[in-house]
């Protein structure tokens, strides 16, 4: 049975790391194009594309997982874990994320409004443009 899980687990990180190339790869070509055609784009835009392709991609893992979870824990008789635990891992971790991001931009601005106050157009348009993750 512990082969099983193994096998399990090895089978959904590899699909997990692919899927995860595939979704990179197309935000990236398509943030490319968009780069290249509208140099101007505002961070406000530039956000909103980046959430969007994200919660794409989150969704199709999610549908992938789902699908392949449902079939492979019916053949091999596994236990799944109770949605009241699963709740309080998804809580933790996002509470986690959020102070360490809270912490990351209060760093960030602090040393934006410190530094960068007087500088000129270009170099305050790159850096509203650097990604955060």
């Amino acid at each position: 049975m512990k082969k099983a899980k193994i096998f399990l687990y090895q089978i959904q990180t590899k699909i997990k790391h692919k899927t995860n190339f595939l979704f990179t790869k197309i935000f990236f070509k398509t943030n490319w194009t968009i780069q290249n055609f509208y140099p101007k784009i505002s961070i406000f835009q530039f956000i909103l594309k980046s959430l969007f392709f994200n919660i794409l991609k989150v969704l199709a893992l999610i549908i992938i997982f789902s699908i392949l979870d449902n079939t492979v824990f019916k053949e091999l008789n596994v236990t799944k874990i109770s949605n009241s635990e699963l709740l309080d891992y998804i809580i933790g971790g996002l509470s986690l994320a959020g102070i360490l991001l809270g912490l990351y931009s209060s760093n960030i601005m602090s040393i934006y409004s410190t530094k960068y106050a007087n500088a000129p157009e270009r170099i305050r348009a790159l850096f509203e443009k650097v990604l955060l993750s």
